[in-house]
């Protein structure tokens, strides 16, 4: 397979924006991890950081969301509207703290419809000045079951960065309204450091998770949950293996310390970053997004890659690189999490168009047409 073009489409938002998202007093924010509600055909995006203004400053929220109104086909993701409070104001959904060295931020990592509710995976932000494999309290999951209106944390499924932090046992042991929960959960029993970034993707009756540790930083692994039993955090199950070509996966402390063995087998290496996984008709491959550094290269082939395989579960070893890190045709610094979803492409996957965010010159997030060659 060969990419025939890859264009600049617009920004996604702020004030040089095609969308008015300045109207819900959002000029600043990055990401856009999907949800798609298959029942009502609604995708969502969901931010991290959003502010009023694009200077960081301003209405600090650790996570918006809004609903996608169309995709036009000139290529631009339009919105109908941020989730917002009576004043218009873009929410968050489930806020952070804003302390350093407690809690920094509370940022999604990837999200999905089921059980007639909404799920956002999530990590929790220490410090980001600390080395990358420190900088995380922990990973969870977050849940909403009115559409988004309200949410609640999921204290059961959490995934802990490590023991040494008190700041995990206590956000571990509080729920959405940064309370105290009744009955304590022992932190030693979360302890994975492995599933702190979690991109959830649907297939058949189970949520299939890619995971990584730490922070934009190791390799991907995979687990995988029923959908029914998405909030019992003892279901979830982990590849620990392939035998003749096919994955297994085990549950339970043994699985859980074994995504700590470097011989446990990853299914996409690298210096993984934020992620999206879309199957692709067009091309009959299951295509994952990220910006890293190639393993098998040079350190400084830095940039946008698109791995893909044949399963869902890998492993996702053959790669296409889209574009440098500092390639001159998107005059940006500092690219990172490339998210899309099928809804979000044409012709059956022909042509994808993902947002990507950017650190400077503006913090919001492009959007990008790519079209792969006829077959």
């Amino acid at each position: 397979m060969k990419i025939k073009s890859v264009e600049f489409r617009g920004i996604f938002s702020g004030e040089l924006s095609y969308n008015d998202t300045k109207a819900y007093k959002v000029g600043g924010c990055d990401l856009g991890f999907p949800l798609y509600d298959e029942k009502k055909d609604k995708l969502y995006l969901l931010f991290g950081d959003t502010f009023q203004e694009n200077n960081f400053k301003y209405d600090w929220r650790s996570n918006t969301m809004c609903l996608i109104k169309e995709v036009t086909d000139e290529g631009r993701i339009i919105i109908d509207y941020f989730l917002n409070n009576l004043e218009n104001k873009a929410y968050a959904l489930s806020e952070g703290h804003h302390q350093d060295g407690f809690e920094m931020t509370r940022i999604p990592t990837g999200a999905i419809a089921a059980n007639n509710n909404y799920y956002f995976y999530y990590f929790s932000m220490n410090n980001w000045k600390l080395p990358p494999d420190e900088r995380m309290n922990m990973g969870g999951l977050v849940k909403s079951s009115d559409e988004g209106k309200t949410w609640e944390k999921v204290n059961e499924v959490s995934f802990l960065n490590d023991l040494e932090k008190e700041s995990a046992e206590k956000l571990l042991n509080e729920d959405n309204n940064q309370k105290e929960i009744e009955n304590k959960i022992d932190p030693k029993s979360k302890l994975n450091h492995s599933f702190t970034q979690v991109f959830p993707k649907k297939e058949g009756d189970y949520a299939y998770l890619f995971a990584e540790s730490g922070y934009r930083n190791n390799p991907l692994r995979l687990g995988r949950v029923k959908l029914e039993n998405i909030e019992k955090y003892e279901e979830y199950e982990y590849l620990v293996e392939f035998k003749d070509g096919k994955p297994i996966f085990k549950k339970g402390d043994e699985a859980r310390l074994l995504m700590h063995n470097k011989k446990t087998p990853t299914i996409c290496d690298g210096f993984m970053g934020e992620m999206s996984v879309i199957y692709n008709k067009y091309l009959n491959k299951y295509c994952l997004f990220t910006v890293t550094t190639h393993p098998e290269k040079d350190k400084e082939d830095h940039g946008l890659f698109m791995y893909f395989s044949d399963t869902i579960y890998g492993p996702y070893k053959d790669y296409i690189k889209i574009c440098s890190y500092d390639d001159p045709r998107f005059n940006i610094e500092g690219m990172y999490a490339p998210m899309t979803h099928e809804k979000l492409t044409k012709e059956d996957g022909k042509i994808v168009y993902l947002l990507l965010s950017q650190w400077i010159p503006l913090y919001n997030p492009i959007v990008m047409k790519i079209e792969f060659e006829e077959k």
